[in-house]
């Protein structure tokens, strides 16, 4: 009887160690939970800086090709531009130097050969004008002084020799006055009015021409400027010096 009592002691014994191991592994879990959900953190935290320093230098590197792309064709816009603006300024300044050239120099003897046209008919007119009355006074006053004693005849031949002669040197004499003064009066009146009426308007319309391509070209730099730094170049005013 006394041992049948004592058996469950030795139960009870087995039970208690049972106990403390479940207690002891317990123990020992719960402290390792923490260190393996902070090594478990860690590990998502590394992955997650390594992603973002992936993604960082992913979208810098296509941040700098957008730009770099968008750079190089503005770049080459504005050279294209300035390409067509330098080849319109060239065919302006053509234009002008044309228009100059020929004020200067074509111009002169256009005018000078219209002058001559013109002094040729006033002289043939003039001629044709005086002539006859010239001849009729002459011829009157011959007739007059000779009618007694001089016959038909005489007065004939005397009639056509004083009128050739007189022709011939009231031709010189008129020729010889409009080539002195009336030539060059008419030139320098001719020359005075082409000049005042079409020089002035020709250097205005120059001087716009000019003026609109030079505010184009400085606005133009000034808006580069702006945006990425370019500096422009200002063209000086020229000026055309007509006869």
């Amino acid at each position: 009887m006394h041992k049948f009592f004592n058996r469950p002691s030795t139960f009870n014994s087995a039970d208690s160690s049972s106990e403390a191991v479940v207690s002891s592994s317990l123990h020992s879990v719960e402290a390792a939970v923490p260190h393996i959900m902070q090594e478990k953190l860690n590990q998502i935290m590394a992955m997650q800086k390594e992603e973002g320093r992936r993604l960082e230098t992913s979208l810098a590197q296509t941040m700098e090709k957008i730009v770099e792309a968008n750079s190089d064709a503005l770049w080459a816009r504005f050279q294209e531009e300035n390409k067509n603006e330098k080849l319109l300024q060239d065919r302006v300044l053509q234009r002008i130097n044309i228009l100059a050239n020929f004020m200067n120099k074509d111009l002169p003897a256009t005018i000078e050969r219209i002058v001559k046209r013109e002094v040729a008919t006033v002289q043939t007119n003039v001629l044709r004008a005086i002539t006859p009355a010239i001849e009729k006074t002459i011829v009157s006053a011959i007739t007059e002084s000779f009618q007694k004693g001089v016959g038909d005849k005489a007065i004939n031949q005397l009639e056509k020799s004083v009128n050739s002669k007189l022709e011939a040197s009231v031709a010189r004499q008129i020729v010889a006055q409009f080539q002195t003064s009336g030539r060059q009066a008419l030139q320098d009146a001719l020359k005075s009015s082409m000049v005042a009426s079409m020089v002035p308007a020709f250097e205005k319309s120059c001087r716009a021409i000019l003026q609109s391509k030079e505010e184009e070209g400085s606005h133009g730099d000034h808006l580069v400027e702006g945006d990425y730094g370019v500096h422009g170049v200002h063209g000086d005013d020229s000026t055309l010096n007509v006869f």
